[in-house]
């Protein structure tokens, strides 16, 4: 087990360094100059090279690189254009807005995804089963922004039953403690404004969750069926157990070994693309946070959000990792 730990942190530590050379590359191939948009409308060209030798632009590009992985390593991040804080501070206050997403996202994607597997592998081939197979494909197809869209319309627009968009009703704030507004209602004793946070997350979070749960239903599916056919499962169908027993003891538990897998890596994918879902619901959450850098050229907020996306992404699959250890008695004993 420690030396399939150890692979893996690194393997990951290879994934970071070449994620944080990639934004680097981006970021100089962007058009623009860095230095300018810091220095302002008004700077003179004395600013403008001053603001340079600042940041080290002059050097050779490896100098570059090597004290952006650096400064990158220890959180140091140039501050944000638009709001003048450390762009990694910007980015952790709309974090836990994101990680409210993409946890009620996952919620989702477990108590629909497993079950409608599970169902569907008991009778394959029956109405049931075709009936998931021709639903997960749609889910698993439909794009993010279409569905936002259609579900804003439906449940927003013209039904009213769901908010259009939003955290919480204008003018109405909640003690920011971890900056999750459902959590911060708890801890506020407000469980109505937790309540109306929860509506507000709804829709995202099916929107977000759909086609995960659509590749969580047919993995389970697949994984059961396959397991329901190996020999241990017919022997113990031969010695008169029960068929209940059978599906829960001896076929779900090893089908759950690369269903959780997947779900971990769906957690991770969950946390980066939550943008669209963020920009279609105006969530002020790290996608929306990004998607606005992009568009005003704030580099440091695009630096700072990528690199903690790429750091986030890589502790989930190492944890998923860990987990598939734990479940896999083979893995242990390497």
């Amino acid at each position: 087990m420690k030396s399939y730990l150890l692979d893996k942190i690194l393997q990951l530590a290879f994934v970071l360094v070449g994620i944080s050379l990639i934004v680097f590359v981006a970021m100089r191939l962007v058009p623009g100059d860095v230095a300018q948009l810091l220095a302002g409308e008004q700077a003179t060209p004395a600013d403008i090279e001053r603001i340079r030798t600042q940041l080290g632009l002059n050097e050779p590009i490896w100098v570059q690189y090597y004290r952006f992985a650096t400064s990158a390593v220890v959180g140091d991040f140039a501050p944000s254009i638009r709001s003048g804080k450390p762009a990694l501070q910007d980015v952790l206050h709309a974090f836990p807005v994101t990680l409210q997403l993409a946890l009620c996202a996952l919620i989702v994607t477990i108590c629909i995804g497993i079950p409608l597997g599970i169902l569907a592998s008991l009778k394959p081939g029956s109405v049931f089963d075709e009936f998931v197979l021709a639903i997960t494909l749609f889910g698993g197809s439909v794009p993010v922004f279409w569905l936002g869209l259609m579900l804003l319309l439906a449940f927003g627009s013209y039904l009213g039953w769901l908010p259009l968009g939003g955290l919480l009703p204008i003018g109405v704030n909640v003690p920011r403690v971890t900056g999750m507004t459902i959590v911060d209602s708890f801890i506020a004793g407000r469980p109505d404004l937790a309540w109306i946070s929860f509506k507000y997350i709804i829709l995202p979070a099916i929107t977000l969750g759909t086609v995960p749960v659509a590749l969580v239903a047919r993995i389970t599916r697949a994984e059961m069926i396959s397991i329901a056919r190996l020999d241990h499962v017919r022997t113990a169908r031969a010695k008169g157990l029960a068929e209940r027993k059978i599906t829960l003891h001896h076929v779900l538990h090893n089908a759950m070994i690369p269903v959780v897998t997947v779900i971990g890596l769906q957690a991770g994918v969950l946390l980066s693309g939550a943008v669209l879902t963020e920009t279609i619901y105006s969530i002020p959450g790290l996608g929306r946070l990004m998607v606005d850098a992009i568009l005003s050229r704030d580099y440091p907020i695009v630096e700072a959000g990528a690199i903690f996306i790429a750091f986030i992404f890589v502790i989930v699959n190492l944890l998923t990792d860990l987990c598939y250890g734990f479940l896999d008695p083979r893995i242990r004993r390497l």
